[in-house]
């Protein structure tokens, strides 16, 4: 199954609070690392650089859902240093179909045609979902007492030629998604 991912901009703000609003009160305190209110969530959106940081999501209607409400799965890459930090999320019913892994190694290819060395995401240790994709894409995880600490080594450096192209694909896959 090819899934179409799209790099967010600002005007996405509210869709993305959306889908962080549509996560359960245990899916989001497992994305984020705490108990997060909605007032949290908009700060959260609000407070995303997307001039720095990148956003991408899969739309429902991309994987042939014609619900529109909210966005099934999102990464945000923020680039704070030169260590990329990952935050995924994936509304429950879109999980078990490579949504977050593809979001994940949508974002490791950007993170490397940015230059970044490292790429790193923070894990609760009950979040097993995410542990077994961070072990899958090859990250070293950490010890960090109730947190574990996944860290990738992205070596050389991604042909920019080649991320282009292949937005250009998605955004081609997206469109063709969008006509049905």
């Amino acid at each position: 199954m090819s899934i179409a991912i799209e790099r967010l901009s600002e005007s996405a703000r509210p869709i993305l609070a959306l889908h962080f609003l549509a996560l359960s009160a245990v899916d989001r305190y497992l994305r984020f690392a705490a108990a997060v209110r909605p007032q949290i969530i908009a700060r959260y959106v609000e407070g995303i650089d997307f001039n720095r940081d990148a956003v991408f999501a899969v739309h429902p209607a991309a994987i042939g859902d014609e619900c529109r409400e909210a966005l099934a799965g999102v990464v945000h890459a923020a680039f704070p240093d030169d260590v990329a930090e990952l935050g995924i999320s994936v509304l429950p019913a879109y999980r078990n179909q490579g949504l977050a892994s593809a979001l994940a190694e949508w974002a490791i290819a950007y993170a490397r045609s940015r230059g970044m060395r490292w790429l790193s995401m923070q894990v609760l240790r009950e979040n097993a979902p995410m542990l077994r994709i961070a072990r899958k894409l090859g990250m070293t995880i950490a010890d960090g007492g109730a947190d574990l600490f996944a860290r990738l080594e992205l070596i050389g450096r991604l042909n920019d030629v080649a991320l282009r192209d292949k937005c250009r694909t998605v955004a081609l896959r997206s469109r063709s998604h969008a006509a049905r």
